[in-house]
């Protein structure tokens, strides 16, 4: 007896989609695969683990490949628009172009960065593709799992300590090889899970969750989180103003109670918390190579190529070595100080879809669970929660969390009509 042929492919298609466990471990790799490299194989930064990741679930999203042919107009719009600002910076800055083919090292990042950014986006674009057609239950269960076994990775860290390998030199979070890095992945994955529960008392657990975290690491990245979860709760009514003032007194009193988080708070030149000053030499170099370019930018993958500065040298003079002159210390000063007005036309651009996020965000906790569209709460948490690597603390353009934001913005771009007030239009 022969099936309708509707029927023959839909059951293709669920045989095709991956089972939550196989969610779970696509998830999860995508932070300790870069992490492993660095780690394990003395990688100098993440974009080894994260080209290695795309590398391996290519092989699976290869199958989307004909759903790019219909890429948003405003995405090519961009990349074309990138490519030729670009060029414009080369033929601008021509003389200090060819001064930088003098070191090997700056020579060859860009040009080894760009194809490989690409290729992390195509990548990204295609999961946003597989994304789309996955079942909202699954998927579901998959970012509860991932949020569970990450708290379980943060107790193992607290319990114990990690030395081995390249884990010693740093104040790792095994497999990850910082505090902020494990921060910025479990902030984004805390603010999906918290975003799709369909209670107040269950978004309090995880609020909660985070907030106890932050404080036994420490880490003031996923501090910031936490306040970003408080934000999405807080309703403009009497008794919610109320209870919101006590606790953001009580928070505070908590917080400067602890010297780490004070230290790091206190952004100053006279500081000699490596955080503070690191964050602060972002801030004096973005406004360096603005000037110093005439506001073009110094070039992609070219922050660090500029004289150090004054908070350069106490860096050194402390830490014994330079730190962060290439990432900037968090996103926004890597995009300023490389792009210029481009950078910062891409700045507000992101604070407006993010806005957007927040709104909708916000709106979702008075609509029914019948009418919440699962798949556009998770991208409107991936866009808002990375505002944290945008201002905060970020590591240059090869993070999960870029990843998670180009997978994000090409959702909301194909699927959503770069709206968040209409329904998805997923398969």
């Amino acid at each position: 007896m022969s099936h309708p042929r509707y029927l023959i492919k839909d059951s293709n298609l669920i045989h095709s989609m991956p089972s939550v466990f196989i969610l779970v471990m696509a998830i999860l790799s995508l932070p300790f695969i870069p992490g492993v490299g660095v780690g394990f194989f003395y990688a100098k930064s993440l974009s080894l683990g994260l080209f290695s990741f795309c590398l391996i679930y290519s092989f699976y999203f290869v199958r989307f490949l004909p759903s790019l042919q219909f890429l948003p107009r405003s995405l090519c719009v961009s990349i074309l628009l990138l490519i030729l600002y670009s060029v414009i910076q080369l033929v601008y800055f021509k003389e200090f172009a060819v001064k930088q083919l003098v070191s090997v090292e700056f020579a060859l990042k860009p040009l080894v960065s760009a194809p490989i950014l690409f290729f992390i986006f195509i990548t990204s674009c295609l999961s946003a593709v597989a994304f789309s057609k996955m079942n909202n239950d699954a998927l579901y269960k998959a970012i509860l799992a991932v949020f569970k076994i990450l708290i379980l990775v943060a107790i193992f860290n607290i319990i114990f300590q990690v030395n081995f390998l390249n884990y010693i030199h740093y104040p790792s979070l095994f497999p990850f090889t910082e505090p902020s890095q494990f921060a910025q992945f479990f902030g984004t994955i805390a603010t999906i899970s918290f975003v799709l529960q369909k209670t107040l008392a269950l978004r309090i657990l995880i609020g909660s969750l985070v907030f106890c975290v932050a404080l036994a690491i420490p880490s003031v990245t996923l501090m910031v989180y936490a306040f970003l979860l408080f934000i999405l709760t807080i309703k403009a009514r009497l008794a919610d103003i109320i209870l919101s003032i006590l606790l953001i007194a009580l928070t505070i009193y908590t917080v400067i109670s602890i010297p780490y988080f004070t230290d790091r708070l206190i952004i100053s030149q006279s500081s000699d918390n490596l955080s503070a000053l690191v964050y602060l030499q972002g801030i004096t170099d973005v406004i360096y190579s603005l000037k110093s370019t005439s506001y073009l930018g110094l070039g992609f993958q070219s922050l660090g190529t500029q004289p150090p500065s004054e908070i350069s040298a106490i860096i050194e003079e402390i830490a014994g070595a330079q730190l962060n002159r290439e990432d900037g210390g968090f996103l926004a000063a890597k995009i300023l100080s490389e792009f210029g007005v481009l950078g910062a036309i891409f700045i507000i651009y992101y604070m407006r879809i993010g806005f957007k996020a927040f709104l909708f965000l916000r709106k979702q906790n008075s609509v029914s669970n019948i009418r919440r569209d699962l798949k556009a709460l998770v991208v409107a948490a991936i866009i808002f929660a990375f505002s944290v690597e945008i201002f905060v603390r970020g590591a240059g353009y090869f993070s999960p969390g870029v990843f998670l934001f180009l997978f994000s913005l090409f959702y909301f771009k194909k699927y959503m009509k770069s709206s968040f007030s209409s329904p998805s239009q997923s398969a």
